[in-house]
This record gives C-alpha cells, sequence and structure tokens, in this order.
C-alpha cells in the first residue's frame, strides 16, 4: 500500500551533520531536578536556574554517571489491514550510578525514590565535555537504590523514566550552575 493509506504523510526533515563541532559524547555527571510545576522557560538561563535552585525548586546531583538509554516503543494497533501498529509514545530511561554513598545521601534517595510517590517536573542533564544540557521537560521519577558488590565501591544505582514523543531538547548550559 502507499502512502495514501497513512494516517499522516508530511514532508520529510533534512539532517544537519555536525562538521564544524565535536559530538555530544555521552556521560552526564551532572543532574539538576526540578520540582513539579516550576521548569524554566529557558533552561540556557544561568539567573533563571539559579533563583530556582535558592526557592528550593531544583536541586543539584554532582558526580554521577548517567547515560541515556535507547526509548522503547509503545505502540497502538493499527486499524487497516496490512499495514504496522503505529507508535504513539515512547518509554524513555537514563541509568545513574552515584558513588556518593553516605547516611545524609541514604535519607535523600529514600525520599527521592518514586516508590514514595515523589515526581519531578522534569531535569536538565548535563554534558561537561560540550557545555550543553538536555531538557527532559515532563514529569520524571527515580527508581533504584543502594547497590553493594563484592570488591567494587558501593553505589546508588537505578534509573531516571518518563515518557515523551520527543527526545530532550538541547540546550546551551547555563552559566555557573554546572562543573562547579
Amino acid at each position: 500500500m502507499g502512502c495514501e493509506s497513512c494516517y499522516t504523510c508530511e514532508d520529510l526533515v533534512e539532517q544537519q551533520v555536525n562538521l564544524d563541532c565535536d559530538p555530544l559524547t555521552g556521560v552526564v555527571p551532572e543532574v539538576l531536578f526540578f520540582r513539579c510545576g516550576s521548569l524554566p522557560t529557558d533552561p540556557s538561563d544561568n539567573v533563571e536556574i539559579a533563583n530556582l535552585i535558592a526557592a528550593g525548586d531544583a536541586v543539584l546531583y554532582k558526580q554521577l554517571k548517567v547515560l541515556v538509554n535507547a526509548p522503547s516503543e509503545i505502540t497502538t494497533a493499527s486499524l487497516v489491514a496490512g499495514q504496522t501498529d503505529g507508535v504513539s509514545n515512547y518509554d524513555r530511561t537514563a541509568s545513574y550510578i552515584d558513588g556518593n554513598v553516605n547516611s545524609t545521601n541514604v535519607d535523600a534517595y529514600n525520599e527521592m525514590n518514586s516508590s514514595n510517590g515523589k515526581r519531578f517536573g522534569g531535569a536538565l542533564l548535563y554534558y561537561c565535555e560540550s557545555e550543553m544540557v538536555k531538557f527532559i521537560s515532563t514529569t520524571t521519577q527515580l527508581v533504584g537504590g543502594g547497590n553493594d558488590v563484592e570488591n567494587e565501591q558501593s553505589k546508588f544505582e537505578g534509573e531516571l523514566r518518563w515518557r515523551s514523543k520527543a527526545d530532550p531538547t538541547l540546550w546551551d548550559a547555563p552559566a555557573g550552575i554546572f562543573g562547579q
């Protein structure tokens, strides 16, 4: 069957190749979590971000290892014979490891864990090598906890989870917030 049977057949979008810049490399050492209802209007605005932190509407976690994983599609059954199921949304995750194990952080992770019903309004993931952030602008949850493995450093380990049709948007990192 041709495109005439598709629900939407819109114009194609061209890719832009990064010729003059370094690629965005994948390990995130810092994450800024936002309280629900307190997302920034401009994630690159250091004054706005600093005000959210000062007001207690955002908290910065440092010295992490965070990797954004490939999304998992959520499908809906096709209503047209012979057509594949459609993708209606994506479940998205980012794996995290935090080696900052101490009693204060045990309490913090216990409080932040989604098993307590805790959700975040979103997050900024900081890419230090490129001075960029990925902005998760939808409700996010944190799952996981302490992980002790023989002959390894104790750590917190788990995932950030969110649902979104689109990838997190890429912004310049707000000056003076990360990497301090």
